[in-house]
């Protein structure tokens, strides 16, 4: 990643924050706390707009000049992954933004070897994210827990005791079969 990448991450994040404190907020006010330019609040807004990630509710009491527009978070269109692989069992369960648990089913995978492991698990986020009939809402990330020796920034799984893994590019495997 490159680092203009990164502080673009970073203030995406600031302003996400700011939002998700001080919900419902105008961008004016986002400038403020968030001491950005309000030019740049705007195209972060906008995107995170376009992004489905926050809304935009009622017009605030005009104070003089045009009245501003609310912002709040749209923590119900954006689900995320909550996947635990444990001994026996593989968990999976499904978030809203605002932490709120809507899903959660457990497979057994006891007697999985780490080919097997993977492929049970991409296929069961497979049939989570096409489960159309309950949920429509986009999930946006896939948070993967196991024990091991894990390397988070290159989505590695090094090794484990319990799966025969050795350097396997988990990240990758994943985004390749959901485009997640």
């Amino acid at each position: 990643m490159q680092i203009t990448d990164h502080i673009k991450q970073i203030n995406y994040a600031t302003i996400y924050k700011v939002i998700e404190k001080y919900t419902p907020i105008s961008r004016g006010k986002i400038a403020k706390i968030s001491k950005f330019a309000p030019a740049s609040v705007t195209k972060i807004t906008r995107q995170l707009l376009k992004d489905g990630i926050i809304t935009e509710t009622a017009r605030q009491a005009s104070t003089g000049g045009r009245p501003a527009i609310s912002i709040v978070l749209n923590s119900l269109s954006i689900h995320v992954l909550a996947i635990k692989i444990g001994r026996k069992l593989l968990s999976i369960s499904r978030y809203n933004l605002s932490g709120e648990q809507l899903s959660n089913m457990q497979v057994d995978i006891e007697s999985a070897n780490g080919e097997q492991l993977i492929e049970r698990l991409t296929s069961e986020i497979a049939l989570v994210i096409n489960n159309r009939e309950k949920f429509t809402e986009k999930i946006s990330a896939i948070s993967i827990t196991m024990a091991g020796l894990i390397n988070p920034k290159l989505g590695r799984i090094i090794s484990s005791s319990r799966y025969s893994f050795n350097n396997f590019p988990l990240v990758d495997s994943i985004e390749q079969k959901s485009n997640i």
